[in-house]
């Protein structure tokens, strides 16, 4: 998890109230403490990451993963976390994605319920926050998006 969309991912759970963080994987940084990787980590305040955890190769028990793999890298650590009965969110494009083929020819329309800024609802059907985002990448999918679409945040210093 030593990638920039793993750092994204870090700094936005990092404020989510409904999630705690207590599983970093990375080959490249097994051992080392998150906050010796990222730095940034040691400054925050009130988050729901400790920046001592230490990172593994493998993930403990844990409920929920967020998978920050390169594409086709992410499809066996994919496979081996839904043996587990681990829930996946795949931020590669291995499983999300479909061929144009299949696309819809229709745009779908959704509606999400949002309170004090939580999503609760899906097309009025109460939904819970994890199955909400496997439903979306699974819609998103459908669609090729994700395929060739790339989401940068880029800061460019002038002197």
């Amino acid at each position: 998890m030593t990638s920039y969309t793993g750092l994204e991912l870090l700094r936005l759970l990092s404020q989510h109230p409904q999630f705690r963080v207590s599983s970093v994987t990375a080959r490249s940084a097994v051992g080392k403490r998150l906050y010796e990787v990222f730095p940034q980590l040691s400054v925050m305040t009130n988050t729901q990451i400790d920046p001592q955890l230490v990172i593994t190769e493998e993930p403990g028990q844990i409920d929920l993963a967020f998978v920050c793999l390169p594409h086709a890298a992410a499809a066996e650590s994919v496979v081996t976390l839904l043996e587990r009965g681990t829930k996946v969110v795949d931020l590669s494009a291995d499983f999300r994605t479909f061929s144009n083929e299949s696309h819809p020819s229709e745009p779908t329309y959704i509606e999400i319920t949002f309170q004090e800024g939580i999503p609760i609802a899906l097309n009025g059907e109460d939904i819970d926050g994890v199955t909400l985002i496997e439903t979306l990448n699974k819609l998103a999918g459908g669609y090729g998006i994700g395929r060739i679409d790339h989401i940068e945040n880029r800061l460019v210093g002038i002197k």
